[in-house]
């Protein structure tokens, strides 16, 4: 009988203690939370940060608003969608970065690689040699003045 008591107590005690150590242990966050923050961590300190603050600080603020619905509820459908949104607001401010960057890529490579040429430069009879202009009136209004050879041109 005493075999018995002991171990119903101990039993009792046993699951007393994993209700205590259950109750003060916190849930884990949802996984698209934890994605929202690693994604967060990384875009601050690059070149989001500098080529898109306002992007990113939407996303933060909505990234916020998800990490209070967490503390405030826990795992909840709200919580999940809001850290969906912030991990979408971020990947579309790292690609607005991305692309500012390549447009001043572009333009740097612009400048300082292609040389200026004028729209239209004059076409002289000693570079266009081959070049024969019929009358105004037989030549075509699309045709006229161009001072590429074409083959409709006689020789």
């Amino acid at each position: 009988m005493k075999i018995k008591i002991r171990n119903q107590s101990m039993i009792a005690t046993t699951l007393a203690l994993a209700g205590l150590i259950g109750a003060c242990a916190t849930a884990a966050p949802p996984a698209q939370l934890v994605e929202a923050r690693a994604t967060y961590t990384a875009s601050s300190g690059g070149l989001t940060a500098q080529l898109s603050p306002t992007e990113l600080y939407d996303a933060k603020k909505v990234l916020d608003k998800a990490d209070l619905e967490f503390d405030q509820h826990g795992n909840t459908n709200e919580c999940r969608d809001l850290a969906y949104i912030a991990q979408r607001k971020l990947v579309l401010a790292n690609v607005k970065a991305r692309t500012e960057s390549d447009r001043q890529k572009i333009a740097e490579d612009a400048r300082t690689t292609m040389p200026r040429r004028p729209n239209c430069a004059p076409r002289t009879r000693r570079r266009d040699r081959n070049w024969t202009r019929r009358p105004a009136s037989s030549t075509p209004r699309s045709r006229r003045g161009c001072p590429r050879k074409a083959s409709w041109l006689a020789p």
